[in-house]
């Protein structure tokens, strides 16, 4: 009788962690399921992000084009018209033509082209927004993007510019934006510098307050922030009187557990 009652504690102990067992199974299985959900939408908003800046990256290539072929048309009478003011020892109007045309030159689209097509993307479109908004524009791509996030990389550069131009809305006063971006085998660096027109407010942990909607205060510093974290790196803020620096310092993640 003793080892019949044992038995009968023992099969319900089996049948409970089995009921366990299945109940962990289930919810193995659901977040799972949630998980692949998840990450098949992020790849989606990934590809629909993408697909929008080369969209309007394509707008831009064939407005610059158009552009070329309007001053290769209006370059020979421009040119006639230089050398014309040059025998007539007006040189002095010579020199504003030749400026005004320089102007004109510099302000066609250029194509940034790095080895990441989402940096491609984004930086293409964001430059473009910036010389549309009347600012000179420079950047240098002196390293390859490897070991970063196609997702983080879109959001880490879209919030930089999108600071960098948003601070000099309004600014009649030359306004310029310049981007780097350098590093080595296991580190990278993104520096964005620009010109400010008005003044800066820093939020804590120094996040950078620029945005016009006071409950969206820092929210573009606060995801530059995040990711610069999630590599183990650091943002660095250096505020003068005329212009803003923002520094970005990320470690390499290995393309296997990105």
């Amino acid at each position: 009788m003793e080892w019949y009652q044992d038995s009968g504690l023992v099969f319900a102990l089996v049948i409970e962690n089995l009921i366990l067992l299945a109940v962990s199974m289930g919810c193995f299985l659901l977040y799972a399921k949630r998980s692949k959900t998840r990450k098949t939408n992020e790849e989606y908003e990934l590809l629909d992000m993408l697909n929008r800046y080369y969209s309007q990256s394509a707008h831009n290539v064939k407005k610059s084009y158009d552009q070329i072929n309007m001053m290769k048309h209006d370059m020979r009478n421009f040119l006639l018209v230089t050398a014309n003011l040059i025998e007539q020892n007006r040189f002095r109007e010579a020199g504003s033509l030749l400026e005004e045309k320089l102007h004109q030159i510099d302000k066609i689209y250029k194509i940034v082209d790095t080895d990441n097509e989402y940096a491609n993307a984004i930086l293409n479109q964001k430059l473009s927004e910036a010389r549309a908004a009347d600012m000179e524009v420079h950047c240098a791509i002196l390293t390859s993007f490897s070991g970063i996030g196609n997702q983080d990389l879109c959001s880490l550069l879209g919030n930089l510019l999108d600071n960098a131009i948003e601070a000099n809305e309004g600014n009649g006063d030359k306004p310029w934006l310049e981007v780097l971006v350098e590093g080595e085998e296991d580190c990278l660096e993104i520096i964005c510098r620009n010109s400010i027109y008005k003044s800066l407010k820093f939020g804590s942990g120094k996040r950078l307050l620029t945005t016009k909607n006071p409950a969206g205060h820092g929210y573009g510093g606060r995801i530059v922030q995040e990711i610069a974290e999630k590599y183990g790196g650091e943002v660095f803020y250096h505020a003068g009187e005329q212009e803003l620096e923002v520094s970005v310092h990320l470690k390499r993640i290995e393309a296997e557990k990105l």
